[in-house]
């Protein structure tokens, strides 16, 4: 893509932070090529990621299965769930994991003890479900990871964000030790476009295009390992408009993030009222031009 055309991508994203909806992002970051621009109000201040945070912990999980830290992405988990049934790793990645209920993940933060038997009492035994988004997966996962590695934390820090020049500010844990698996990564939008190039650059473990669910809430698109599979782009979506957005064939990443301003203790935010996503914001003002 030529400068001109990125340039003006760019601006166009930059000026549409100025519309309420937006008001609450810190800013954008695109990345064509060789080209990289970053803008708005606070694109270097980390903050919470929410369920792009997914992402990252898939990316963890595939190079757990390079490192020979699983076996591969079928191997059954060691912590049992309700009459002895074990999610495999796939099916926790890919959302295919059946549950008799959702945890709600905010209560379960709250909890003062391990959060383990919560989730797993929610499992349900038939393998190989049709796909339900539960946040509850993926903090199972990260606890596997955790037992295995005996750092969970650390072991992605090593082999997910290092290689892709990113260091890590924070990373909400439970009561174990073991960080969210579902949210509350802090990164920056600068981090994540840096994430989201090496991603590109390298190419992402697992086989994401391997198995997608079929099309399912929030996002009302194919699911598979941390990322939303839409038409031309694969997207990291999280709570408050936070936003991943991989376009391979033009070799584009684009980032979005904001301050939610979420308090746990009293379960509020300070998002403007009618905020849109970042994903709405490069459909309007990326996709037309990357994708046609």
């Amino acid at each position: 893509m030529e400068r001109p055309e990125v340039d003006s991508i760019f601006a166009a994203c930059v000026a549409a932070l100025g519309n309420r909806e937006f008001a609450h992002l810190l800013g954008v970051g695109i990345a064509i090529g060789e080209e990289v621009r970053l803008g708005g109000p606070a694109p270097g201040v980390p903050t919470d990621v929410f369920s792009v945070s997914k992402a990252v912990v898939a990316q963890g999980v595939g190079e757990a299965i390079r490192a020979g830290v699983f076996v591969s992405a079928d191997e059954t988990l060691t912590v049992p769930g309700p009459f002895g049934c074990r999610p495999t790793v796939r099916d926790l990645l890919w959302m295919t994991q059946p549950w008799r209920a959702d945890p709600d993940m905010d209560d379960v933060e709250r909890l003062p003890y391990d959060p383990l038997p919560e989730i797993v009492a929610a499992l349900a035994c038939t393998p190989g479900g049709s796909g339900r988004y539960v946040n509850a997966g993926m903090h199972l996962l990260i606890r596997e990871l955790h037992h295995r590695t005996g750092n969970a934390r650390a072991f992605i820090e090593q082999t997910v964000l290092a290689p892709a020049g990113v260091s890590l500010y924070g990373w909400e844990a439970d009561p174990t030790g073991a960080p969210w698996g579902h949210a509350h990564l802090h990164l920056s939008v600068r981090d994540v476009l840096r994430i989201g190039t090496h991603w590109l650059g390298e190419g992402t473990p697992g086989g994401r295009q391997d198995r997608p669910t079929s099309p399912m809430p929030p996002e009302s698109l194919p699911y598979a390992a941390g990322m939303w599979l839409g038409e031309g782009y694969e997207l990291a979506a999280g709570w408050g408009g936070q936003c991943l957005m991989l376009v391979p064939a033009r070799d584009a990443v684009l980032v979005a993030l904001g301050d939610t301003g979420w308090n746990r203790d009293t379960n509020s935010d300070s998002l403007p009222h009618g905020w849109s996503s970042g994903r709405s914001l490069f459909e309007r003002h990326a996709l037309p031009a990357l994708l046609h």
